[in-house]
Parts: C-alpha cells; structure tokens; sequence
C-alpha cells in the first residue's frame, strides 16, 4: 500500500512540474511575441553621421492580395551600422502611429543575411543584420485607420539607436 501511494505522490509531483514549466514557457513565448508599448525617447536616436543604413526590403499586408499574409502584416529587411559587425546586435522594429506619436514594439526575429555582409564587404561580419517581423492587422496596429513610421531600436555592442527607416508602411515603395 505504501509503495502504491508513494507512485501515486510520484505521479502528482511529475504532472505539477510539468504544468508549472508549461505555464513558465508559455509566459515567455508570450512576452516575446506580443507588440509592447515603446516610449521612443527612452533610447537616443541615432546621429545622421552614424553610418547606420536600414533598408526595408518588403512589406506585405492584408490587402496585397497574398493569402498567407491576410489579416497580417510581414517587414523583411536588414540594418547595419557601418563599421560595426552586427555578430552581437539585437533588432527591434518599433512602428511610431504618424497621427499620435504612440510607438509600439514589435516582436522581431533576427535572419542570417551573409549577401549584406559581401555587399558592403569592408571586411566586417554583418550576416546577422536581417529581421523578420509578422503581426496581425488590426487591434492595436490598425493600418485601414493609422499610418506608421517604421523605425528601428538598433544594438550594437551595448549602444542602442533608434533608426529612422523615412518610410511608412502605407507610403514604403519596393526598394527603398
């Protein structure tokens, strides 16, 4: 009897832990991919002669017409400063409301982009200056209401910037 009821304390100790590292998980993976409030003046933004070049490669939306980015809208691009290898930088693409000023957070995803580092080739190591960006439209980023700067909160070796890309999601055109 002893035996059974100590496999049973077992059982129960194993199924808590399990619950409780779930729960854990799930509060991570939340905070990471949900838009946060950003207040833009709590980090300096970057000088003119930085050297910081942002480039937005694509932007899709709901209404381009592509079913997978229905109700979505996907950023791709990448962002170095010159001179500074982007092997320890951290990315984040901050939309700025153009009629209210309120900045949002995005959840960000850092891609491998080895073909910036042989564009700019200056001997630099830029392969981690990619992002990825996909959220839903609507809620509190509404395109059909709002237009958006696009911006970004830019770290390199512990120096973070706000970039400004000079673009907005409804005025971006293809290769800027």
């Amino acid at each position: 009897m002893d035996r059974l009821h100590s496999r049973k304390a077992l059982f129960i100790y194993f199924l808590l832990t399990i619950v409780i590292l779930y729960a854990g998980w799930s509060l991570m993976v939340w905070d990471d991919t949900r838009i946060k409030d950003f207040v833009l003046a709590s980090v300096p933004a970057a000088e003119s002669e930085d050297d910081h070049i942002f480039r937005i490669e694509s932007i899709r939306r709901g209404d381009d017409g592509i079913s997978i980015t229905k109700d979505r809208i996907v950023i791709d691009g990448f962002i170095v400063r010159k001179g500074w290898p982007a092997s320890r930088a951290a990315i984040h693409i901050i939309l700025k409301n153009t009629e209210t000023g309120q900045c949002y957070e995005l959840p960000t995803t850092v891609v491998m982009r080895t073909d910036v580092t042989e564009l700019l080739d200056d001997g630099n190591n830029y392969n981690m200056s990619g992002f990825h960006t996909d959220i839903p439209e609507g809620g509190v980023i509404d395109t059909e209401k709002y237009d958006y700067e696009i911006c970004a909160l830019f770290d390199v070796n512990n120096i973070p910037r706000i970039v400004a890309s000079g673009t907005t999601v409804r005025t971006w055109e293809g290769g800027s």
